[in-house]
């Protein structure tokens, strides 16, 4: 089977679940609350300033972040990332490694670099003419289902296309040379969110207004962070009659007007919904009549996520790409979305993320 037709549907969970099972690649929290991510059979458990990493037959070590080349720790299972990398313990992008040692990220970010390098180092692997027989799979349903349909990358990393790297299998060897070569699949939607379905969604309804390169990447950044990875289509509110006293004209004027909020009970019905956060009367009435939906009268719709995709393209193209000359300028693109700018580092990392696996 053609690696460009290995290309994974993310409906099929049963065929995600079982590749990744074979190939080993999870990320997850510990009973203790620390984060790990496993990458070729080996397991890095993130904990206060060290990592220790665990092996198959129960030996592990742990790499102390910020010592010395010549650091002595508790026995042999301590060492200085220099140690680390002249052992070859750490294996996987040594960059994102030293950045931690150097405590210029968090144990979160590394995981998230960690993941996009994984689904870059995937989709080469792809590029490359990467392929895996599929015949040794314990569900024969499954393994049929992947024969006959293939995937989308999705949320599947290098752990698992790893794997995939060898030659065309016989069916593939045999085929008919008079017959024409099957068209093969292309656009590989790849996520970043730990909700893929409603990422997938975003991306795909921005592609289909023609929103696409370092824009496309903008925007997906923007979105992440408005909607809490994507998680949330709703703005969250903290207390009684906390979005009258944030947006009603009787608590907040200047901010009513700015939003077009006239009566009372408008600050609770129009407060922010969908990937963009659509607040106030007024942006409500024009989304509906740009996008012919009831939005004044039935201002929920706005968190459904196919409708909340397409009011984040309307808001984009109307109130965003009008004003942005270059789409690399996250604080321009964010004023026109927050006038506070507030989130502006997690909204250019998301921009910064976008781009890799994106461009």
């Amino acid at each position: 089977m053609r690696a460009t037709e290995f290309i994974i549907e993310n409906d099929n969970q049963a065929a995600v679940s079982a590749l990744q099972k074979k190939h080993g690649w999870s990320i997850g929290k510990t009973g203790y609350g620390d984060i790990y991510f496993t990458w070729q059979g080996l397991t890095y458990e993130f904990y206060g300033e060290r990592m220790r990493i665990n092996w198959p037959n129960g030996q592990s070590v742990s790499v102390v972040w910020g010592q010395k080349p010549d650091f002595r720790g508790r026995g042999n299972d301590e060492v200085s990332f220099a140690q680390a990398v002249q052992q070859k313990l750490l294996k996987f992008d040594l960059s994102i490694w030293q950045q931690l040692d150097r405590r210029q990220i968090t144990d979160s970010q590394a995981l998230q670099k960690f993941k996009i390098e994984n689904e870059r180092q995937a989709r080469e692997a792809i590029a490359q003419g990467a392929t895996e027989s599929i015949s040794e799979q314990a569900n024969p349903k499954i393994t049929d289902d992947i024969s006959r349909r293939g995937f989308a990358l999705g949320g599947l990393g290098a752990a698992t296309v790893g794997g995939m790297i060898g030659n065309y299998n016989s069916q593939d060897k045999q085929a008919d040379p008079t017959q024409p070569e099957p068209a093969q699949p292309v656009n590989t939607i790849a996520t970043l969110s730990n909700n893929p379905q409603e990422e997938t969604l975003m991306q795909k309804t921005a592609r289909a207004a023609g929103i696409v390169g370092t824009e496309l990447a903008q925007l997906m950044g923007q979105t992440k962070h408005e909607s809490w990875d994507f998680s949330r289509l709703k703005e969250k509110g903290m207390g009684k009659d906390y979005f009258s006293r944030k947006y009603d004209p009787a608590y907040a004027p200047r901010t009513a007007k700015i939003l077009g909020n006239k009566h009372s009970g408008d600050g609770e019905k129009y407060h922010g919904r969908g990937f963009i956060q659509l607040t106030g009367r007024d942006n409500y009435r024009m989304a509906q009549t740009a996008l012919n939906i009831p939005l004044l009268q039935q201002p929920e719709l706005a968190e459904q996520p196919d409708i909340a995709a397409k009011i984040a393209v309307w808001y984009w193209q109307t109130r965003v790409k009008p004003s942005i000359n270059n789409f690399n300028d996250t604080k321009a693109v964010t004023r026109k979305i927050n006038p506070a700018g507030k989130g502006l580092e997690d909204r250019h990392a998301n921009f910064v993320s976008y781009k890799n696996i994106l461009l």
